[in-house]
């Protein structure tokens, strides 16, 4: 190789620090950690994700590029013929170029050789260069294409299948020994025909998203669904259509996910027992398709904790976003649990779920296969499989909690949020924290008064992956913890805070000193100016202006684009431009509304503001009320409710400048209904969020960060502080902070089947004192009322049976 010669080749072990260093140097690199890589990381990495193929792009000795396909991402796992694209990565100097094809060139053909079908892969929509690279280079999107909490939307790309497709059924197309390049030309730019076209279509009496290659006379098309990126149709030469994958196509080779699933211990009969155990005001809830077991209580909206089906390795073919599918479990229920066991290459993985009292214990078990010789397995067996670790991801639902670590004269606390502490290693879990003392974590709710603590056997390594995701490597035989109750946390406060840039306000007071003046009603809400037309950047808009206030709302986009008070900005908005803010590559208003999933469902989580497809606004000058006009999405998305509407007032009366309220008829499953506002902020500004009643955190940190809140308040650039509060008890705060500065959101939700109003009340507050003083009064005088968790009791008269600890 000359010195300046451009290499790609597979990954060598002694790649691996020059590969730490390349991801550290540059602040864009992939799976970005808050902290330094090193290569005992890395290699830990790429075998706990079962890499299926990882190729390194080398200039003058030095890795300049990566590009991994694995059999998980660590969020999701791969299905059968699948893999997942990731760490794809190039220093700035080759980009634009065509080293990124070069890269991407290299992995399609081995992969379609193997017998891989369908590339999945994660990326940014905000990073507009990388996703019109993957549009350009076949992928299509997966579902409504809204960012999740990560920032990410999925793609597949169907390349590989088609490359097998037309090896099979046209040779002379792509002959074996053709060059890789030359084969992606082909494939991609057609040769005599058009290459490469992907658009929505219909198969089999379905939606797909159609994949199809001409060249010259042969054609080959593939069909998938677009809400899964799963293939179920294929095409060849003459255009009939039939269904997918047939048994050719399903010719994989065995791996940790692409094995084929071995019959369910005992014959696979499936389950029809009871899938709710009760506790008091405990309810555990058992999924018997993938093994997912869940924690609620009647006090908390959505699951305490959500724990997946465990599984055997490294690597480790599993996902806390999305585990894998197409499990065979057989489940033994017990009054109170429940023993499920899979049939795993190598042996029986069994997980023993037990609930009583305030107590949920979960023990992993691997039953290893008695050893067959050499001689006796065939070609396709897989060889026996040892279990040195039996790895689960505990997602911890108390949101708006604080976070102990430790036991004291050593605890520390820190309040629960992504990237304040540990460093956010979501996208890299070996560079998760180690939790190597005491064996043990703790979350108090300060509002519901929930405390959660999980412990457990000392052969287990313990990292924290973020303040809410736990990831547990269990021995065989070992077991954990989970302990619910009331309280348990009255010296909370006298614990040291872990985390640089947070601290306690000093000064709390639990309890208001005088009454917090009345909340406005309705009609004291109501505008105290009239909306009139105006422009805007030569755009059409209503204004509405009102003492030292001007607001300008665009009918078109959807929302506020200007909030001035005394001519200073109060919302930032690129109006009428659109730019990126955080992973909302369509940021174009100061305030908006969007509806999603609900917030604890871990397949999205919050979401980024970006509206579902179709979604369009009529305004009502008249009444100061904007309405939904267009379809959401029914099906795979967010459910289409009734219509949508929602209004800006300014408050004549009360202790509010502003009010934000939004409503929606009956229709449709439970969604979160969210108010999103940019605040005018510097870069640098300061926040403060509730930590509990009358207690308050501030921060004052540069990198990007989210916490869950019930009162929050953030600092504009003039000094003057924006404040907030979530009126309800089924109603949060999520604040952010992005590159380009603060996010702030109310999640209200919306029950199916039911009305539904929420409001989001705004105050414009002089300097740091009044706004303390007014989050205080707010919070000590409005603590949440108990919720209803939805699960309901095991009987018709609500009794809970009574609960016994197994023998």
């Amino acid at each position: 190789m000359a010195s300046g010669e451009f290499l790609v080749r597979p990954y060598r072990a002694a790649d691996a620090p020059g590969i730490a260093h390349l991801y550290n140097r540059y602040p864009d690199g992939p799976n970005r950690v808050d902290r330094k890589l090193d290569a005992t990381m890395v290699r830990t990495e790429l075998a706990d994700r079962g890499t299926a193929l990882f190729l390194v792009a080398e200039q003058k000795g030095r890795v300049r590029g990566t590009l991994g396909m694995f059999h998980s991402c660590g969020k999701r796992a791969a299905g059968p013929g699948e893999v997942f694209g990731d760490m794809f990565f190039l220093i700035p100097e080759l980009r634009g170029g065509s080293a990124a094809a070069h890269l991407f060139v290299e992995a399609v053909a081995p992969l379609a050789e193997r017998g891989i079908r369908t590339i999945r892969l994660t990326t940014d929509p905000a990073n507009r260069a990388a996703y019109s690279a993957y549009l350009q280079a076949g992928c299509s999107v997966v579902g409504a294409g809204m960012p999740d909490e990560d920032g990410s939307v999925e793609l597949v790309n169907q390349v590989p299948l088609l490359v097998s497709l037309l090896r099979r059924h046209f040779p002379e197309v792509l002959p074996p020994d053709l060059p890789h390049a030359e084969l992606w030309r082909r494939v991609i730019t057609g040769v005599d025909g058009p290459g490469l076209v992907v658009g929505s279509a219909r198969a089999l009496g379905r939606p797909s998203v159609r994949s199809a290659v001409s060249c010259g006379a042969a054609h080959v098309a593939v069909h998938a669904d677009p809400w899964t990126g799963e293939v179920f149709a294929t095409a060849v030469g003459d255009g009939a259509v039939h269904e997918a994958p047939c048994a050719q196509d399903r010719a994989v080779p065995p791996g940790p996910s692409t094995c084929p699933a071995p019959a369910v211990p005992g014959g696979g009969v499936a389950y029809s027992g009871p899938t709710t155990v009760w506790s008091g005001r405990l309810c555990l809830s058992l999924d018997p398709a993938d093994g997912n077991v869940t924690l609620h209580h009647d006090g908390h909206l959505g699951p305490l904790l959500s724990d997946p089906w465990p599984v055997n390795g490294p690597p480790y073919a599993t996902g806390w976003r999305r585990p894998a599918a197409g499990r065979r479990l057989e489940v033994t229920s017990w009054d109170d649990g429940w023993t499920v066991a899979e049939r795993r290459p190598g042996g029986v993985l069994t997980r023993d779920t037990r609930l009583w009292g305030g107590s949920l214990v979960q023990a992993l078990y691997w039953t290893p296969d008695a050893p067959a010789s050499a001689d006796s397995r065939s070609v396709r067996d897989p060889a026996p499989v040892s279990a040195p670790s039996l790895r689960t991801a505990l997602t911890v639902g108390l949101r708006s909690s604080v976070l102990v670590t430790g036991q004291s004269p050593k605890a520390v606390r820190a309040p629960a949020g992504r990237n304040l502490w540990p460093a956010d290693a979501t996208d890299f879990a070996a560079a998760g924290h180690e939790v190597t003392s005491d064996r043990r974590l703790s979350w108090w709710a300060p509002y519901s008064g929930l405390s959660m603590t999980i412990e457990w056997d000392g052969g287990t390594r313990a990292r924290l992956l973020s303040s809410l995701l736990l990831l547990l490597d269990a021995a065989p035989g070992c077991a954990y913890r989970v302990d619910v109750s009331r309280g348990g946390a009255q010296a909370e406060g006298r614990i040291p805070v872990a985390v640089p840039g947070v601290e306690p306000v000093g000064g709390a007071s639990p309890v208001p000193q005088r009454p917090l003046p009345r909340r406005e009603s309705a009609a004291q809400a109501r505008r105290a100016g009239r909306w009139v037309p105006a422009t805007a950047a030569r755009r059409p808009v209503h204004r509405m202006a009102a003492g030292d206030d001007e607001v300008l709302l665009s009918e078109d986009s959807g929302g506020i684009v200007s909030w001035r008070r005394s001519g200073v900005r109060v919302l930032a908005a690129p109006f009428p431009r659109f730019r990126s803010f955080g992973s909302n590559a369509t940021w174009r208003l100061g305030l908006w509304v969007t509806r999603q999933p609900v917030r604890e469902d871990l397949r999205h989580g919050a979401g980024w503001g970006v509206s579902p497809p179709g979604t369009a606004w009529s305004f009502d000058a008249s009444e100061g009320v904007l309405s939904e006009t267009g379809e959401a999405p029914t099906d795979g998305g967010v459910a289409a409710p009734g219509a949508l509407a929602w209004s800006f007032a300014q408050c004549a009366e009360g202790p509010w400048s502003a009010v934000v309220t939004a409503a929606a008829e009956p229709g449709g499953r439970a969604e979160d209904v969210v108010v999103w506002l940019t605040p005018a902020s510097g870069r640098k500004a300061r926040a403060l969020t509730s930590g509990g009643p009358g207690d308050l955190w501030r921060l004052e940190r540069t990198a990007s960060w989210q916490q869950w809140c019930r009162e929050a308040a953030l600092q504009l650039a003039d000094g003057r502080w924006l404040v907030t509060a979530a009126l309800r008890a089924e109603d949060e705060l999520l604040v952010r902070r992005a590159p380009q500065g603060p996010l702030l959101a109310l999640f209200a939700r919306r029950p199916a089947h039911l009305p539904f109003s929420a409001r989001m009340p705004l105050l414009l507050a002089d300097d740091e004192e009044s706004a303390v003083r007014h989050l205080r009064r707010h919070s000590g005088s409005s603590a949440p009322a108990s919720l209803s968790c939805p699960p309901t009791g095991p009987n018709a008269a609500g009794e809970i049976p009574p609960m016994r600890k197994p023998q």
